[in-house]
């Protein structure tokens, strides 16, 4: 999926929302017992650490389709998940600028800075 840098702002969100849409319904179709949810790149980078242990569905341009593994740890330095795929391969990927999808209803929740809660008078 490409998207052209001569689009403009609406045109590039309504090819993105379409994609989504198109590989959620591909997605729901090869894992149908399950349902897939996205989180925004912001969130995505807020959360962090907490996502260890989400399965996931991370699309691969090159091959036109997506793979299920698991996020099985985080590096706080480069800020990239280590996905490992169902059939046993792994790699690190910024979950933040790449298309993937969640599975399950899981809540996730951010990790509290040290020094940011209210003090005690």
């Amino acid at each position: 999926y490409v998207l052209k840098t001569r689009d403009s702002q609406d045109t590039r969100k309504r090819r993105v929302d379409n994609f989504k849409k198109q590989w959620a319904q591909a997605v729901e179709l090869a894992h149908s017992s399950v349902s897939w949810s996205w989180l925004c790149a912001q969130c995505i980078t807020e959360l962090g650490a907490a996502l260890v242990g989400a399965e996931v569905n991370v699309w691969w341009h090159e091959d036109k389709d997506g793979y299920r593994g698991s996020i099985d740890a985080f590096d706080e330095v480069s800020q990239c998940h280590r996905v490992l795929y169902d059939d046993d391969e792994w790699e690190f990927v910024n979950l933040a600028i790449e298309p993937v999808m969640f599975c399950g209803q899981r809540e996730f929740v951010k990790p509290k800075q040290p020094g940011t809660g209210k003090k005690k008078k």
